[in-house]
């Protein structure tokens, strides 16, 4: 039995001793640190009493020293520490509450925040209801009313409730919205915040205002003898032949009218001007025109309106047949075009395809780099700014480019007859006459390629080059030349 207990000793005393130098070991690998943190640590209100209030806004922050191991001042943050202040059982009053902090990260020790606690400054909380008020700006426009009256405009609620600290409250004297109108011809109906104000405007701050949107309505009215009018052009006559009127406008669109009432509520929802003479126009017109009124009726203000008449040509299509033009063929090369001619569709406006000469639209088959053979090619076109192709048929050309056989020189040769009588004239046909004729043969001599020397081309016909004229011939005679 005593053995039994000795062992027992010895293996609680080794276990002892293991963890000591476990222990030993992490401190030596990730040793405990004491530092600041570097970063502030804002400070939070909780519990605050439902009969209490802040006076002014708190913004404490705190700053802290604490222990970790090293590894984990690695990954320390902000956001994973927290300090507050518990208002749970205080009253209003002036205090140096204490500030708690906690951590997140659990191997985070002995936290200390400086300063310890912090102001914070409690009042009565306490509300009560005033009235809302409008406070306006601007003015309806000229022959329009608004209507400010205490049972003419409308505020929805008519009262809020204004809450807070007891002395902020106390300084409330209104509570008010503020409008902005100009030159209104309708009623207003809007939202607008309410702000709460002392009796001598100036606003009041640290309350809280509920409901804090209000809906406004202010009726407008339009004065007796004064009319809203809409404003109608009149036309006469016609635009040029191939333009048409695009579009007509009025500046300004309605008009006032003041005069008699009983002939402004004749007048009715709208009135004319003077007519316009558009005839022949091919560009737009802009005219200030007169109105035609009733006697014991006249504008507001501008005498006119700004008529603005805008004509443009009307568009339309037309076909063309054009040859195609060939560039970009070196010139040692001959080219031949299949088809000669194409149809090209344009659009564009009316007087300008009338206009149009044979000059102002080319169709061109590039032949850029292309050598001998049988090529196709994709037409491009030149016309004039503000026209379109539409297209052109075909789009496409064959092209067969060919090196032209070139022309030889002649070289004269004479081929004489075995006695040869010469006389003393030599005629066109290079022939010698006398008792025996000479005949002189000429025959052409040149470098001409083996392959075209029986076959003539049967392509188109190239330029010729330049004859030269041919030599006197010669004659060798066998007997003695005839006395003339």
């Amino acid at each position: 039995m005593r053995k039994w207990v000795d062992d027992l000793g010895m293996i609680l005393l080794a276990l002892v001793l293991a963890v000591v130098i476990w222990i030993v070991a992490v401190q030596e690998e990730n040793p405990i640190e004491l530092g600041d943190f570097p970063d502030p640590i804002p400070v939070e209100l909780r519990n605050l009493s439902s009969d209490a209030a802040l006076m002014e806004e708190f913004d404490e922050s705190v700053r802290l020293t604490l222990r970790a191991p090293r590894s984990s001042w690695e990954d320390l943050r902000a956001d994973k520490f927290t300090a507050w202040v518990d208002l749970g059982a205080l009253g209003p009053g002036d205090y140096d509450a204490e500030v708690h902090v906690t951590c997140t990260d659990p191997s985070v020790h002995n936290i200390q925040s400086r300063p310890a606690s912090v102001p914070v400054y409690l009042k009565q909380y306490i509300s009560r209801t005033v009235p809302v008020q409008i406070r306006l700006y601007g003015s309806a426009a000229l022959g329009y009313e608004l209507l400010t009256g205490a049972n003419e405009t409308t505020i929805e609620p008519a009262n809020v409730t204004v809450a807070g600290p007891a002395p902020m409250v106390e300084q409330v004297h209104r509570a008010t919205v503020d409008i902005y109108l100009r030159d209104v011809k309708e009623a207003f109906v809007g939202t607008r915040r309410v702000i709460a104000r002392q009796a001598s405007d100036e606003l009041v701050g640290f309350v809280s205002i509920e409901p804090s949107m209000v809906e406004i309505t202010i009726p407008v009215v339009q004065k007796t003898g004064f009319a809203e009018v809409a404003v109608r052009s009149v036309l006469t006559g016609n635009v040029g032949v191939g333009y048409w009127v695009s579009n007509i406008t009025v500046d300004p669109a309605t008009m006032t009218l003041v005069g008699d009432p009983a002939v402004i509520s004749q007048i009715g929802s709208f009135v004319q001007t003077l007519p316009l003479d558009i005839s022949g126009a091919t560009g737009d017109i802009v005219e200030r025109m007169p109105l035609r009124l009733p006697e014991g009726a006249s504008p507001v203000g501008i005498q006119g309106v700004l008529v603005t008449v805008n004509v443009q040509p009307q568009p339309g299509s037309l076909i063309v047949s054009r040859r195609v033009v060939v560039r970009g063929l070196s010139p040692e090369l001959t080219a031949a075009v299949s088809p000669e001619e194409v149809n090209v569709t344009l659009f564009g406006p009316l007087p300008r395809l009338n206009a149009l000469a044979d000059e102002d639209v080319y169709v061109y088959a590039d032949l850029i780099e292309l050598g001998a053979g049988q090529h196709r090619v994709n037409l491009t076109y030149l016309v004039p700014e503000g026209l379109q192709v539409m297209s052109i048929s075909p789009p496409i050309a064959d092209i067969e480019i060919w090196l032209p056989t070139p022309t030889p020189y002649p070289t004269a040769t004479t081929t004489p007859s075995p006695t040869p009588t010469l006389s003393e004239t030599i005629t066109g046909t290079q022939t010698v006459s006398g008792t025996q004729g000479i005949t002189a043969t000429v025959t052409p001599t040149g470098t001409v390629p083996a392959d075209r020397e029986t076959a003539p081309s049967t392509r188109g016909a190239p330029t010729p080059m330049p004859t030269l004229p041919s030599p006197a011939p010669v004659a060798t005679p066998t007997e003695e030349k005839r006395s003339s």
